[in-house]
């Protein structure tokens, strides 16, 4: 196990077993994933550093598994040859969704009954280069809770090649609203900023409760967070005026410590 400020992570030297991380400081389920299904791997092995290397049991891709100083739990593969697989799929715990970002990341979410998104966890946007340091061209696709990293087998790099996920955790929600409920969340919002911190949960919890994910958001901030935060949020909406909000369906988004926006979205999401 490797611990730091920010995050413990459970390695098994099992290449079948899932890793675990878990944030520090907060009540929120540990984030589990497997070691690319597509890889035949050897029983780990511990460096010197700390990180767990698994060989390849055959001359296909290898893994290592390290946790960065900034906290990051990071997996590489390494690529032989063009022979070797190019593409390494991670398979989170089931009750996980997975989302693309506009950056190419990914992020790990778990989904309550109204529908309001916590985010457990982020993969920062997909890189690989090869054995000169020249980029390759990779990139993620997601499918429910498996995320998949594809590397292009490029004639002209040298290899091998190392492909290398991020994974950090932390607490973060998001849900989407339709045009109406925006406007009442904006309405509501104005509200409590008027009364300012002190009473801010209070005053959100009676004006919006029948919003879709409106509670599961206050909960988090007012329980676990703090009202400032909450605050904070309100803050982020840009107009409590209707004729802003012009789109059908709106994402309103916040992560620690205090970084929330509300845009508009494609209406399918509502």
């Amino acid at each position: 196990m490797a611990t730091t400020e920010a995050m413990s992570v459970t390695m098994p030297l099992d290449s079948g077993e899932a890793l675990q991380i878990v944030a520090a400081g907060t009540r929120q389920q540990p984030v589990t994933f497997t070691l690319p299904a597509e890889l035949d791997l050897r029983r780990g092995a511990v460096s010197p550093n700390g990180a767990v290397a698994y060989a390849s049991a055959g001359e296909d891709a290898s893994a290592v598994v390290m946790v960065t100083e900034d906290g990051a739990t990071q997996v590489q593969t390494v690529i032989p040859s063009t022979d070797a697989t190019h593409n390494f799929t991670y398979a989170f715990a089931e009750a996980t969704t997975l989302a693309l970002r506009e950056d190419g990341g990914v992020d790990v979410l778990l989904v309550d009954d109204e529908g309001a998104a916590t985010v457990t966890a982020q993969v920062a946007a997909p890189w690989a280069v090869d054995a000169k340091g020249e980029t390759v061209t990779t990139r993620y696709a997601v499918d429910g809770n498996e995320l998949t990293q594809f590397v292009d087998t490029d004639p002209d790099a040298t290899y091998p090649i190392v492909a290398d996920p991020r994974v950090t955790v932390g607490n973060g929600v998001y849900f989407y609203m339709q045009r109406h409920e925006i406007v009442a969340f904006a309405s509501a919002a104005q509200a409590a900023l008027a009364g300012g911190a002190g009473v801010a949960c209070a005053v959100y919890g009676k004006r919006v409760a029948a919003i879709p994910g409106a509670k599961t958001i206050v909960d988090l901030m007012c329980r676990y967070v703090s009202p400032g935060a909450l605050v904070k949020l309100f803050q982020s909406i840009p107009s409590q005026n209707a004729s802003h909000y012009t789109g059908s369906c709106y994402e309103l988004r916040w992560y620690p410590p205090n970084q929330s926006w509300v845009k508009s979205v494609s209406s399918s999401l509502c």
